[in-house]
């Protein structure tokens, strides 16, 4: 009966401490998930925050570009001075067009003609040409497979200092293989100023953009 009854307490025993492991397992178990849970809670949270202060930067950066665009961007285009021989008024179509291309950075590249390699026009008394439209323009008629293009210079000094730039009115000559070629170098050299391309250049205005 004793023994019955020592044994039926170790049953007893051995019972209550299974529960009692279960019961602490359970309790763990549900601390590990409360901690899953808060973790996962605090990751969203944070995933939220960095989220929306990437959306922040990126506004800040885009309002940034804008007004340094903005900042460097040419609001209008008009005519400076009318030169000598000059014919037509460019249109404010054309003033668009330009100030479009001006905005946009579109500049050609110009290079320097090879001696030997073209013809030289003759000047009467043998004086420099200082037209460069009157000089491109005698150029491809002595040159064959050359064409005149006209456009303006800008100084690359000034561009980007300046609220008001002066676009010159100039021309240049194209080769067979749409390479650009200065006449005027040592007046325009290369280093000093960009060119952009528009046919109003031909017509003898020097035109203004102010920002």
């Amino acid at each position: 009966m004793v023994y019955t009854l020592i044994k039926a307490l170790g049953y007893g025993a051995v019972i209550t401490s299974h529960k009692n492991s279960l019961c602490k397992r359970n309790q763990n178990l549900s601390l590990l998930n409360e901690s899953r849970l808060l973790s996962f809670s605090l990751y969203v949270r944070f995933y939220e925050i960095a989220v929306a202060y990437k959306q922040i930067l990126c506004l800040h950066t885009k309002l940034h570009y804008r007004n340094r665009i903005d900042f460097y961007m040419f609001n209008n285009v008009e005519i400076h001075q009318k030169n000598k021989g000059a014919k037509l008024e460019p249109t404010k179509k054309d003033f668009e067009e330009i100030k479009e291309l001006v905005n946009r950075r579109e500049f050609e590249t110009r290079k320097i003609l090879k001696q030997g390699s073209y013809k030289e026009p003759a000047f009467e008394n043998n004086n420099v040409e200082c037209d460069c439209h009157a000089t491109a323009t005698k150029f491809t008629e002595i040159n064959d497979g050359w064409e005149k293009v006209s456009g303006y210079l800008i100084e690359k000094a000034r561009f980007d200092k300046e609220n008001v730039i002066r676009l010159t009115a100039h021309s240049v000559v194209r080769d067979d293989k749409n390479n650009l070629f200065e006449l005027m170098e040592c007046v325009y050299p290369l280093e000093k100023y960009y060119f952009i391309l528009h046919n109003s250049g031909s017509q003898g205005f020097d035109l203004k953009a102010t920002k």
